[in-house]
Formats: structure tokens, sequence, C-alpha cells
């Protein structure tokens, strides 16, 4: 299935400890889904954030990782998430079965 991810809340929301072991049971299942930072949602890539878990991610397998471009704040570059503008948002949501937003 693939499975798209956006994310607008912050790490520290308390809904987003479900949703961050959603999306580790996601990749490590292989799903391989596509994650979508935007705006406050990019404290997920926030180095320093260990509840995030972004950093270890990779170890369980497959994902991509954008965030949404000229939306503040944006994440450091050196995160591994590609900038995307809302046309290639618009794209990614047609191209997948399910998409979830938090």
């Amino acid at each position: 299935m693939q499975q798209l991810y956006l994310i607008s809340r912050p790490a520290d929301d308390p809904i987003m400890k479900p949703v961050i072991d959603m999306i580790f049971s996601a990749v490590a299942f292989g799903y391989a889904p596509t994650l979508v930072c935007i705006g406050r949602g990019c404290d997920l890539l926030n180095a320093e954030n260990e509840a995030s878990g972004i950093q270890t991610l990779s170890d369980f397998g497959d994902y991509q990782l954008y965030y949404l471009d000229n939306v503040e704040p944006t994440p450091p570059i050196n995160q591994g998430a590609s900038a995307i503008t809302t046309t290639e948002l618009q794209a990614l949501i047609n191209q997948h079965s399910c998409v979830q937003s938090f």
C-alpha cells in the first residue's frame, strides 16, 4: 500500500507519539511510506529532537522524506529531506492510495 503522511503538527504535540509509532511500523513492515513535513511539522526533522526518531528510521527500511518549500519553518537541508513545491505535493497526493494528515 502506498502511504503518504502529511505532517503539520510539531513533534512535541501529544498526538504525534502514536503517529510516529505508526510510521515506524509502516517502515518496519516494508511499506516504504512517503512523509511530507509542513511548517511546524518540520520539527520532526530536528536532529536534536529525540522524540522524532527520524534519524534512526532508515535503520528499519525505505521511506521518502520531503518538506513543503516556502512554508516556515523549514528544516535544515542536511536532514535528508528534499524540498517540494505545492504542485509536486499535489502530484504526490494523487499517486498515493492512502493519505493521512496530522
